[in-house]
Parts: C-alpha cells; sequence; structure tokens
C-alpha cells in the first residue's frame, strides 16, 4: 500500500531520494475566533477594547514548567547578576516534537537547590495537551549560566547543545540515547570570557557548522565595575555597568569536521574589537549566498560582519547603517534578528535597545545598504520607557506577513521604589504587522501579555505542532511564561523541516522563496537570535486565504537549488537536500 509520504514524494520531488523526504501529516481545522476589531471584555473593567487577531493563552502551569529561574539576590548588586537566562527548544530525541532547554544562573553567596540547567521533554498529557517533563540528562552543570546555541555540530543527525557561562563555556555532544556528553575543552570552545549569546551557522559552505560566541564584559568579584561601588542612574544609586569595566572580545570557531573546532578569531579579525556584545544573529544579509554576521553591542556602535568567502570577514556596519540609530548615536543593543518583514524579498534587521533609545528597525535599501525605519512602521511610542531584550520577527497569525515580539525588563529593582516612570518588572510588547507597518496589540492578545515581569531570554517554536509559533519567555528570578497561540487557524499554512544532505545537516544557513498567488516570502533558516535564544528551525509560511502555493525555491547553504511544485498545505512537509 502506497502511503502519504510516498505519494507526496512523487508529487512534489520525482526523485529518487524518497528516504529522504518524508511528510508529517499535521491537519489543521479553522476553528472560530472574533474578527480583529470586534469587541472584547476589558480585563481591568471600563471601556470594551477591540479584540486583537493575535490571541495566546498562557499555559505555563498545566505544561508542567513550575521552575524558578535563579540570577543573584533580589537586591542586583552586580552586573553579573542581570541576565543569566537562556532557553532553546530543540528537538533532542527525534520524535517530532520541540523540547525545551533552560540555561540557569546562581547566587554569590550560595548556590540555591535547583540552580542547575534543564532539560524537559515534550510529550503527551491529560487529553490532547502538551507536558514538559524534567529529564536527567548530565545537562545540569551549576554556575553563572548564560545562553545557549543549538545545532548538530557533528552532522551524525541529532542536535547539540552549547552552553555560555560567565566563565568556560560548555559543549555537550548529543548522545542519541537521551544522555549529553560534556566536551567544550576537548573541542577547543570552553572560552573562558564572559559569554552571552551564541550562534551556530555554516560561514563557508563545507557542510559543518561553525560557532559565533558573543561575550560581554570582564567581571571579577575582587574587582567589580566601580570598584564595588554603586553608580548614579536617574538620581538613583544602582550596580556599575559596562562603562565601568573592559569589554572583552567576542570568538569565532570553525569546525574542523572531527568533532573539533579551531580558533580563527584573530584570523577573520572578530577578536580586533572588545566590545559589550549581546546579541548575535547570522543570515545573508547582502543577498550574496553567505552568512553574515550582525552583533548587538550594549552602549557601543553594532557590528556587521560581511561574509566574502573564504574565512574574510570585511566589518560593514557603519557603512551599511546598522551601526547606529537614525541620530548617528551608538545605543545599548541587546537583542537581534533579521527578517523580511516588508516583504520585498530581502531581510531586514532590528535591534532591541535601553529604556528610552527606542528598539531600532533597519530597512534592507538592497546593495548591502540599511535605513532605519523605526518611527515610520510605528516602532516608538509605547517600547520608549521600556527595556528590550530578546526578539523575533514571526508570522503568529499566518497572514503572510511577519509580526514581531520583544521581551521587556528593567535592570534595577530600585526603580520600584521611586516615581520616575520606569519600572522594573515590565510587560512584554507584540506587535501585529499590518501590510509594513506595526501596531502594538499585546494588551488585546491574552492575559500572558499583560503580566509583568522581568524578561530576558524567549524561545519561539511549535511545541503542539498545530501549525503555529509559540512562545516561552525566561523571566529572571522567577516562573517562566508558556503562551500557547490560539489566534485561530483559518489562514493556510505551509511548514518546511530542511534536511541538508551536502550541506549541515540541520540546513542552517538555507534560504527558502515561496510563491502563493501574489503572496510572495523569503525565510532563513537559522537556530539562534534574539538574546541568548535558540528557536524551531522549522520554517513556517503564512498564506493567509490562499488555497495554494506555486512554487518553493530553496537555495540550500552548499550551493544547490531546489524546486517544489504544489506542495500540500496546513502539514509539516520534511525535504531532504536533493
Amino acid at each position: 500500500m502506497e502511503t502519504d509520504a510516498e505519494q507526496g514524494h512523487g508529487r512534489l520531488w520525482g526523485c529518487s531520494r524518497m528516504e529522504a523526504v518524508v511528510l508529517l501529516v499535521l491537519l489543521v481545522g479553522c476553528g472560530s475566533k472574533l474578527e480583529e476589531g470586534a469587541d472584547a471584555p476589558n480585563p481591568s473593567g471600563g471601556e470594551r477594547q477591540p479584540q486583537s487577531a493575535l490571541q495566546f493563552a498562557d499555559v505555563s502551569a498545566e505544561s508542567g514548567l513550575n521552575f524558578v529561574n535563579v540570577s543573584g539576590s533580589a537586591a542586583q548588586d552586580y552586573v553579573l547578576e542581570s541576565m543569566s537566562a537562556g532557553a532553546a527548544f530543540l528537538d533532542y530525541d527525534g520524535d517530532g516534537y520541540q523540547d525545551l532547554f533552560v540555561v540557569n544562573g546562581t547566587r554569590l553567596k550560595e548556590s540555591p537547590l535547583g540552580a542547575k540547567n534543564r532539560l524537559f521533554h515534550n510529550e503527551l498529557g491529560t487529553g490532547q495537551t502538551r507536558i514538559f517533563r524534567p529529564v536527567e540528562a548530565d545537562l545540569g552543570a551549576g554556575g553563572w549560566g548564560m545562553g545557549c546555541a543549538a545545532g548538530d555540530y557533528d552532522n551524525d543527525g541529532d542536535v547539540d547543545l552549547y552552553a555560555t557561562y560567565w566563565g568556560p563555556n560548555r559543549l555537550y555532544r548529543n548522545d542519541g540515547d537521551g544522555r549529553f556528553t560534556e566536551g567544550a575543552a576537548k573541542a577547543g570552545v570552553a572560552d573562558a570570557r564572559w559569554g552571552s549569546s551564541a550562534a551556530f551557522g555554516d560561514l563557508d559552505a563545507d557542510g559543518w557548522l561553525d560557532l559565533y560566541v558573543a561575550n560581554y564584559l570582564e567581571f571579577d568579584l575582587r574587582r567589580p565595575p566601580g570598584g564595588g561601588g554603586k553608580c548614579l542612574y536617574k538620581g538613583i544609586y544602582v550596580f556599575c555597568g559596562p562603562g565601568y569595566a573592559p569589554r572583552q572580545a567576542d570568538r569565532l570557531y570553525r569546525n574542523k569536521g572531527d568533532g573539533s573546532f579551531a580558533d580563527v578569531s584573530a584570523a577573520t579579525g572578530v577578536s580586533a574589537r572588545s566590545l559589550p556584545a549581546l546579541g548575535v544573529v547570522l543570515g545573508d544579509f547582502d543577498g550574496d549566498g553567505d552568512l553574515d554576521i550582525y552583533v548587538a553591542n550594549d552602549g557601543e556602535p553594532n557590528l556587521l560582519f560581511r561574509n566574502d568567502g573564504d574565512w574574510h570577514f570585511a566589518e560593514m556596519a557603519t557603512r551599511a547603517g546598522v551601526a547606529y540609530s537614525k541620530d548617528g548615536v551608538a545605543q545599548a543593543s541587546m537583542g537581534v534578528h533579521g527578517g523580511d518583514f516588508d516583504n520585498d524579498r530581502d531581510i531586514d534587521l532590528f535591534a532591541t535597545n535601553f529604556s528610552e533609545e527606542l528598539n531600532t528597525l533597519y530597512r534592507n535599501e538592497g546593495g548591502g545598504l540599511f535605513r532605519d525605519a523605526t518611527i515610520e512602521v510605528g516602532l516608538g511610542g509605547v517600547a520608549r520607557p521600556l527595556l528590550g531584550w530578546s526578539t523575533a520577527f514571526v508570522d503568529f497569525d499566518k497572514d503572510g506577513w511577519l509580526d514581531l515580539f520583544v521581551a521587556n525588563g528593567h535592570l534595577y529593582p530600585q526603580l520600584d521604589r521611586h516615581f520616575l516612570g520606569f519600572f522594573y518588572a515590565q510587560r512584554n510588547l507584540l506587535y501585529h504587522n499590518r501590510r509594513d507597518r506595526f501596531v502594538e496589540v499585546g494588551e488585546n492578545s491574552g492575559s500572558g501579555w499583560r503580566i509583568e515581569k522581568v524578561s530576558r531570554a524567549a524561545a519561539l517554536g511549535d511545541f503542539d505542532n498545530d501549525g503555529d509559533i509559540d512562545l516561552f519567555v525566561m523571566n529572571l528570578n522567577d516562573s517562566p511564561t508558556l503562551l500557547r497561540n490560539d489566534s485561530g487557524d483559518c489562514n493556510n499554512w505551509l511548514g518546511l523541516e530542511l534536511v541538508g544532505v551536502e550541506s549541515n545537516r540541520d540546513a542552517i544557513g538555507a534560504q527558502v522563496r515561496v510563491q502563493a498567488g501574489g503572496l510572495k516570502q523569503v525565510r532563513e533558516v537559522h537556530r539562534g537570535y534574539g538574546f541568548q535564544a535558540q528557536h524551531d528551525p522549522r520554517l513556517l509560511f503564512g498564506l493567509g486565504p490562499h488555497e495554494r502555493v506555486d512554487w518553493v525555491e530553496i537555495r540550500w547553504p552548499s550551493g544547490r537549488r531546489q524546486v517544489l511544485r504544489d506542495p500540500p498545505l496546513r502539514r509539516y512537509l520534511k525535504v531532504g537536500e536533493a
């Protein structure tokens, strides 16, 4: 009997590599929801508010995620305490569902019970709900953990993990049996600086994932920034930040293909600058077919390394227009992402920044040049008093336009004792993309968006495999938030899980173009973006009312091009490189 997968294979590819292509059928019906603009109850009373097209349910408690992040004391006496909260969606056991890995910190005087990294297995709970069960997998090391990177660096078919620390970073090789083996020193990636965000990507298209690590400050408890004293922020005494500490250079590692990496930081010029880096994203920002590197720096100009091939990188941020704000000011950037928000088929950039600075959207003008379009696309106003961290472009309602998420939380708990209009705990922001203009709709998109916590990292992924993107947020010294996307399923969609053969197995760096009638989209496969977070690597294309896709073009990292015509919709297709 011919299976659905075989039928799909013959219809889509017509090639002989049947074992590389599997159709995972996840049919979704059309549910009902209020149209955007219809009235919805106002949770605080008073006038009824317009209902948003984006709707989420807070399922944190029922999903089993009842742990508390640890990152220093409640007083936050040192900058070290302010950002330990990494998170990753990944399918570590290959069962088709996204599991969760979270990085934890500790405290200065003692390490509380449970202050360790955690791995949660995604499994079926009561009814059809998905729950996350904690598992022991040799990942629970303590210490000052920060962020993480996920990727199959050894191309053995399962995803590995890299965790950044204040202190030596750790590389966990997935052994394929639910266990991991730590081997950062042996692999040559146990960098002892203060690591923040990290990302895997095949920078030389040799089929092996390389690694970029963003480093922050030189921090020594015996000689902390400001000599251990306090610094003034708006007349309040708070911990001293990056302006009072030496900065550190980032690291770039080339995968040698034998389980180890070579440090090419100096040879590529990456380590020529010592800056307080917090976020990194890899992407083809100039459209030449290889991965470039964009780095968010705290209070210093951001960096854009253009990949010129053969491990030569030219730093182009100022010339490209993405080093500073529109006013020529270096901002305190935390998180970054790249995505085609305006559907003009090139990758735009977005960086989250300190309060009062506004988060910055750089529109790709082509030719390697960008323009600050923050105000013209509606990203001013509500963000001004908020301090942004993780972020992502993602089509939450599957209408074919990338929406935008920003995690917020200030640095200084002392703010709450003063009447300055700034608060330590803050709500996160959700922007609906209404065809090239963003409207913030969080307060009308479910109670989870009205929660005020001190958020940092956030991982995005379809954890329940229902064809829309959900959101997991790590909150500092607090429990996490898991928001299930319930925005409705009347819009069509196409999901792609790419598997490299000549390319790296994760297909990180692949670029996919989709045309459905007049709707044209481009997406890239990359796990690492935002702030200290990793994400579901599957691509999900929202199609709105379109009932068919004309064609899909995949440009693999190897340079191969593959075309799929008239693929089936409302399901994930697992596509092997051919």
